[in-house]
């Protein structure tokens, strides 16, 4: 399973004061009407909001990102999901933000099937990087 084999490049910011448990999932949950798959779940109560050093992810199509970090669940942290919640509701397909690449695109959850998306934030173009979480996870170099 993919919380017993998390890679080990994946550090903590320096200002994160607060781990992340159950209850901060079921409070983004409750907000967003999302259910976390498993793997992402076990993966942020290991490193939340981390810096991957590990930060590109090709696409579906070969196009090649770059991460700047995941997500946070904590309210008060600057870079937390609770930032990129608005954009839920303005998609069409209904997106929910996971992770920032550099540029402050995102890398979102797609809601109706759990696959994982490339989202430019100046165009609202999107791109298929991987089906699953777990296959995004064993997709980063």
């Amino acid at each position: 399973m993919i919380w017993q084999n998390l890679p080990p490049w994946m550090k903590n910011p320096p200002d994160l004061e607060v781990l992340v448990d159950g209850d901060n999932f079921t409070n983004v949950e409750s907000i967003t009407q999302f259910e976390f798959p498993d793997e992402y779940v076990f993966f942020m109560m290991k490193y939340n909001g981390s810096c991957p050093t590990q930060n590109h992810v090709t696409s579906k199509s070969d196009k090649e990102y770059s991460l700047s970090h995941f997500l946070s669940l904590h309210r008060k942290d600057k870079n937390s999901i609770y930032r990129y919640l608005p954009l839920g509701k303005s998609f069409k397909l209904y997106h929910f933000a996971i992770a920032v690449d550099e540029n402050e695109n995102i890398i979102c959850f797609r809601v109706k099937d759990g696959a994982i998306i490339y989202v430019n934030l100046d165009n609202l173009t999107e791109e298929l990087i991987a089906d699953n979480f777990k296959e995004f996870i064993e997709k980063l170099h």
